[in-house]
């Protein structure tokens, strides 16, 4: 799944150190301009595509975790549904 993040703006220049959901990287600004230090951006493929708002950042962090914990949640299911069927084949 392809989908953007969002991320600090943490140095200066064209291409500025970025932090977010525990990556750092340089992002490529040219879609943006040259946002200050402490600017949310919406990182995609190592370019910032869109300026955010600090609540816009939270809310889109909060939905990313959210979709990891689905992940998590379908391999859980899936285990339970494994164990489900190994006791079902050892019953007589």
């Amino acid at each position: 799944m392809c989908i953007g993040i969002p991320m600090r703006v943490v140095g200066a220049g064209a291409r500025p150190w970025c932090e977010g959901r525990g990556r750092r990287e340089r992002l490529d600004t040219m879609l943006v301009g040259q946002p200050p230090e402490g600017t949310w951006v919406l990182a995609f493929q190592g370019s910032a595509v869109r300026i955010l708002a600090d609540e816009e950042a939270t809310m889109i962090g909060a939905a990313l975790d959210a979709l990891e914990g689905a992940v998590d949640a379908d391999a859980i299911f899936a285990d339970i549904e494994a164990a489900r069927a190994r006791m079902n084949a050892s019953s007589p």
